[in-house]
């Protein structure tokens, strides 16, 4: 492994231990992850593929506003 990926998995690790921690102490109304593979913190040339790989995830948000609309 190089120490590049090294790096990217450490901040990774560091990354989901704050989002763990608020989420257990304050979770909010909605949270949507999309499943984002292959990209890295400095890929900011790939937007195209980010924006591809979270359609799902943002087809999954609109129908969650629209349910919590629908609650209220």
């Amino acid at each position: 492994m190089a120490l590049l990926d090294l790096l990217f998995n450490t901040f990774g690790l560091m990354q989901q231990s704050l989002i763990d921690t608020r989420m257990a102490n304050n979770r909010p109304d909605i949270y949507i992850k999309p499943a984002i593979k292959g990209i890295r913190l400095l890929h900011c040339n790939k937007i195209d593929t980010v924006m591809e790989q979270s359609q799902a995830g943002s087809d999954t948000l609109r129908r969650e506003l629209e349910a919590s609309l629908e609650e209220n």
